[in-house]
């Protein structure tokens, strides 16, 4: 069992605990070690939706937090809460390292103080838009949402993230077809937080892993499959979907101001 992430070109990035197959939690002064020429991304994203929507469960997720209920039970956030996310990837044959702020803003805070919200925009680069696969009213919703995520000025692209995928689709409010035409008709792709690994959902795996990544072109996780748990196995095609979004994202920018 090692202490490092290993990369498939045998570099080694520290994002795992000391001695155990877990996920570095990193705060926002903290980084990994790893070799100076690898290339850094850094990016932020505000996350939001509606209340109830799975923000803060899929956002501790992501940070590396294994929980074992699906966003029943999550506590209403106070303020503003952020996690720092190391993820090492290849795209096009390249190696980088992607740093990624993840922000959310508690719905009273919001209300109450007029900095909390501005605050979680400021130099945003991306907007991870939750909804609830199983809520009628948060499906209804979801275009408009999808529509009024970035406000003006702001160069962010909204990446629509679906919680509560565990439950059966019969439960579901929208079925693959209309995903798919929101897809289409949003010019989107919806990422589906994958179930719980933790406790009873130990031998959980992804199954959007293989069409996740299928628009991206040459872009791959360089995580090695020994010595992790199931859970970054899981979280693994989101987060690596979420980089490759907002790289893209900065790539056309940048051609567009040349």
């Amino acid at each position: 069992m090692t202490e490092n992430m290993k990369c498939n070109e045998g570099q080694y990035v520290s994002l795992l605990m000391p001695g155990t197959e877990r996920r570095k939690i990193f705060g926002l002064l903290e980084k990994p070690d790893f070799p100076a020429a690898t290339t850094q991304a850094s990016y932020k994203l505000y996350v939001c939706g509606r209340p109830g929507s799975g923000k803060t469960w899929a956002r501790s997720r992501l940070a590396g937090r294994e929980v074992c209920s699906e966003v029943s039970g999550e506590e209403a956030v106070s303020g503003i809460e952020a996690n720092v996310i190391y993820w090492p990837m290849k795209i096009s044959g390249k190696s980088i390292l992607f740093r990624l702020e993840l922000w959310e803003a508690g719905e009273w805070s919001v209300r109450r103080y007029d900095h909390i919200l501005p605050a979680c925009r400021d130099g945003v680069n991306g907007v991870l838009l939750c909804f609830s696969i199983n809520d009628s009213q948060g499906w209804q919703e979801l275009p408009r949402l999808l529509a009024t995520s970035v406000q003006p000025g702001e160069k962010a692209t909204v990446i629509p993230l679906a919680t509560r995928t565990s439950e059966s689709n019969g439960d579901w409010e929208a079925s693959q077809a209309d995903i798919k035409a929101l897809e289409e008709r949003c010019n989107v792709t919806v990422l589906r937080m994958p179930p719980p690994t933790a406790c009873n959902h130990a031998s959980s795996r992804p199954q959007h892993s293989a069409d996740t990544l299928a628009r991206g072109g040459d872009a791959r996780s360089m995580l090695s499959q020994d010595g992790i748990t199931d859970e970054i196995r899981a979280i693994e095609p989101i987060l690596s979907a979420i980089c490759l979004k907002l790289w893209q994202k900065e790539q056309e920018l940048l051609m567009s101001i040349k």
